[in-house]
């Protein structure tokens, strides 16, 4: 991890800063994310209180972990391909 740095997001058009050492882009990927589903659950009436921006803070470290494990995934499955085809070009008929 790296050094922990001071991020400014909007999510349903509140401003919230937050300190990580977290992947800026990765923050604000999951930012994105948490800001369209609250975006597409709320009526537009709807605000949030103060207890849902605890609800948004937890939502965002869920976010992020999730973005990171699919990038983690991502490169296994890369990984797991790029064997597969050295196998598959070693051997030939012998993978069958």
């Amino acid at each position: 991890m790296s050094e922990k740095r001071k991020i400014n997001l909007s999510i349903v058009g509140k401003e919230y800063s937050i300190i990580t050492d977290e992947n800026e882009a990765i923050v604000y990927e999951a930012a994105k994310m948490i800001d369209g589903l609250l975006k597409s659950t709320l009526q537009e009436s709807e605000t949030l209180s103060g207890t849902s921006q605890k609800v948004v803070f937890v939502t965002l470290k869920v976010a992020v972990d999730l973005i990171k494990k699919q990038r983690e995934l991502e490169t296994v499955l890369s990984k797991t391909k790029d064997v597969n085809d050295l196998i598959d070009s070693e051997c030939g008929e012998c993978a069958s």
